[in-house]
């Protein structure tokens, strides 16, 4: 039997036999909707990942099954099931055949043969023994308690563990919780559920969800909403004591006389929310948490441990659960990205003022000197940038130094996007929060609103503005906080409908500072600046200074005028899986590398490669390994090349043919085989060896294909197969055309 006849009549008899009933049973359970990769020619995504059974008992997940055929052995996946049950992070990981089970328990590190499954009630009591929460009542215990589920939205499996995480940690009398989630992967979600299986279950009473802006507050109320009039936004001078959910800012609670959070008694919250907890009360509002100490405080940071965040990490402790910006493009649940590294020389090599002595960097530009030749050229290349890489009239935000800065390039933006797009709003800066900015922000974050296409800021929108049409992300100041950098490149990051990917268009280094592959992963695609040739510094000792005002600092920038700035010519990079950044030499010849030790001889390739599945896999540990086929034929120019072709080049020498040369040696030498099924079927097998040409091999096993021109002229798929005499006729000619296309 194959992998699905083997589940419906062998795996869920026995499973039914040991009580697993449908109630205990989720049938391919998505753990990844498949990884996103980012290419220069396009995005693409890699198939879902699913469990073929997940087990739970009371709701909680414990179990992961893993089904093969039955003419393969018990154990053939237990290796699949056992990096699923890590992922889920449950204990138990069963292989089975229907005939034998192979049960992997993480918490001895041991295997057992089986001969059934366990019993709900035996993995349970396992559970209790190794010290697990012992009620059963999902009355009582908040991790048994149902998630809020009406509407259709399910916690994904990294939220499902974030959330047992969490209440597991609380249950154990810890009062201090962090939870470290990148950004967009659904804290508030994660909060909310939290905060619904405690206060059901009697746990807590009220509960305090505090942000240090109105819009995140404001979000969070909204996403609560299942809590209905139990809620309340907590103002300033409020002292309403009759609501169980509340909402409020560092700012609201700390003002008044005396201030409003003193009005309330320090035991008056059982649980406090603490949003974006890696910038929020340790400095001026602290005592605000100080004097809610006796609740569990939960905190909620998408931001892992570093220098300029440190405060966070000794106030919580380490989070209980983690999961990055990598995890989430892994899994195909966050954005992939590209990164665009672009400096003018003079953002390289400095400008040497030579009445002054001095030499400026890009720490100096738009903060204490304005070089507008600089601004100038920067929206020239970024509009050209845009257009290039097809995103000209996608949501972009640029990242400025300060409001009159981010008014100088919107009015740049706009002017060098005129010539290319009717709209004259295309560019705008979003610099305040009054009444028309935030019109422009709202409009910004309205997918169905045409303009403003570009938004140039300084930290409006650097943290809580969700725009998930997001396509490009540019620095043009430089950053001194990773914690910052990532708020930043976390506004790109949301999925959205047509949009896999976003790109990183970084004028001042800081994509090059902040590398952390561990948290951020790798882009696979890079562009950097290669340096120019000559003396890159500008001397401007001939220019007359100017001085222009800054309203309202009274301090006063340098603006130089008549300075030679250009963009230095783009080389392209890729990065390897391993992390390691290599021009295209150096990534040819790793390429090489890796297929010498991964394919099998050429005999035993061709032999491999008529295989479907066999293929693939092959294929997938190339992608695995960092170099997938069609950037192979992409950076050797051999689109039109075989794949196995373009293997057989790379990993041993031989003359790389194109697809068009294997059809024409066919025709030449197997006239025969051609010619043996009749003047009808030849039409059809010759239709298919052009298919062949123009799309490769694909094309000879995808059904569809037989739907398509010229194919479809022949009757159908019915049609074709009574040229044959017989399905099996037609299916034999085409196993013969696709032997002979690689003898």
């Amino acid at each position: 039997m194959n992998e699905a006849d083997t589940r419906a009549k062998l795996i869920d008899p026995i499973l039914h036999a040991s009580g697993w009933n449908e109630d205990l049973i989720e049938r391919e359970y998505t753990i990844s909707q498949g990884r996103i990769h980012a290419r220069e020619l396009g995005d693409f995504q890699d198939k879902p990942r699913k469990a073929d059974y997940l087990l739970r008992y009371q709701g909680l997940p414990i179990a992961v099954v893993e089904a093969k055929s039955d003419e393969e052995e018990p154990d053939a996946g237990i290796q699949q099931a056992k990096a699923y049950a890590r992922r889920l992070g449950v204990r138990f990981a069963y292989s089975t055949n229907g005939k034998g089970v192979i049960e992997f328990d993480f918490d001895t590190n041991t295997y057992r043969e089986l001969h059934r499954f366990p019993a709900p009630e035996e993995l349970w009591r396992r559970l209790e023994e190794a010290g697990h929460p012992a009620t059963r009542d999902p009355e009582t215990n908040p991790l048994l308690f149902p998630y809020y589920t009406e509407g259709g939205k399910r916690p994904r499996y990294y939220q499902e563990r974030a959330i047992q995480a969490a209440l597991a940690t609380i249950l154990q009398g810890q009062k201090r919780v962090l939870l470290t989630l990148a950004t967009g992967t659904g804290k508030t979600f994660i909060a909310f559920q939290v905060a619904w299986k405690l206060y059901h279950t009697k746990r807590v009473k009220r509960v305090l969800f505090l942000a240090d802006r109105i819009i995140l507050r404001d979000q969070a109320y909204g996403a609560f909403e299942p809590f209905g009039e139990a809620r309340r936004i907590l103002e300033a001078g409020d002292d309403l004591k009759s609501r169980s959910i509340y909402f409020s800012i560092y700012q609201s609670l700390y003002a008044g006389d005396p201030p409003t959070y003193k009005r309330l008694p320090p035991n008056f919250f059982d649980l406090v929310i603490v949003d974006e907890a890696h910038r929020s009360g340790y400095g001026t509002w602290r005592d605000i948490l100080d004097h809610f100490g006796s609740a569990v405080h939960l905190g909620l940071t998408a931001t892992p441990k570093r220098d300029d965040n440190i405060d966070t990490y000794a106030y919580f402790g380490e989070p209980v659960y983690r999961y990055s910006l990598a995890d989430g493009i892994a899994d195909g649940y966050l954005a992939a990205y590209r990164v665009y590294q672009v400096r003018t020389n003079i953002d390289k090599e400095g400008l040497w003022v030579e009445d002054e002595g001095k030499l400026y960097t890009t720490k100096d530009f738009e903060r204490v000197i304005r070089v507008p030749d600089r601004n100038r050229q920067i929206a020239k290349h970024l509009v050209r940038t845009l257009q290039a890489t097809g995103t000209l009239t996608e949501r972009t935000m640029v990242f400025c130094v300060d409001q009159e800065h981010a008014r100088e390039m919107a009015r740049l933006i706009q002017n060098e996007a005129a010539q290319l797009v009717d709209l004259p709003d295309y560019a705008a800066a979003i610099v305040s929060e009054d009444t028309e900015a935030r019109s422009l922000l709202s409009r910004f974050q309205d997918p169905e609103s045409p303009t403003p296409v570009v938004a140039t800021s300084v930290d409006i929108l650097t943290t809580g503005v969700d725009v998930p049409k997001a396509r490009n992300i540019v620095f043009l100041r430089p950053v001194g906080s990773q914690v910052v950098f990532k708020q930043i490149l976390g506004r790109g990051s949301r999925l959205a409908p047509g949009k896999l990917s976003f790109n990183i268009i970084d004028y001042t280094g800081a994509t090059e500072r902040f590398k952390d592959p561990d948290w951020l992963g790798e882009p696979e695609i890079v562009k950097e600046v290669k340096e120019g040739a000559g003396d890159t510094r500008a001397v401007v000792s001939e220019v007359s200074p100017k001085f222009e005002e800054k309203e309202p600092a009274p301090t006063r920038k340098r603006v130089l005028e008549g300075v030679t700035v250009y963009i230095a010519d783009e080389t392209y990079f890729e990065l390897a899986s391993d992390g390691r950044r290599l021009d295209l030499k150096a990534y040819i010849n790793y390429a090489k590398e890796v297929l010498a030790e991964v394919l099998p001889p050429p005999d035993a390739l061709a032999v491999l490669w008529r295989d479907r599945e066999k293929r693939e896999m092959v294929l997938q540990v190339l992608r695995e390994r960092g170099i997938p086929i069609e950037a192979l034929a992409l950076l050797v120019s051999a689109e039109e090349a075989d794949p196995y072709d373009l293997l057989l080049h790379l990993a041993y020498g031989q003359p790389l043919r194109l697809r068009e040369d294997r059809v024409l040696a066919l025709r030449n030498k197997r006239q025969a085989l051609l010619e043996k099924y009749g003047p009808e079927a030849r039409e059809v097998l010759e239709a298919l060896l052009e298919k062949y040409r123009s799309l490769g091999l694909e094309a000879l096993e995808d059904p569809k294909t037989l739907s398509t021109p010229p194919l479809d002229r022949f009757g159908g798929p019915a049609g074709i197969v009574r040229r044959f005499g017989s399905l099996e006729e037609f299916r034999k000619a085409v196993a013969e055309i696709e032997h002979a296309l690689y003898a």
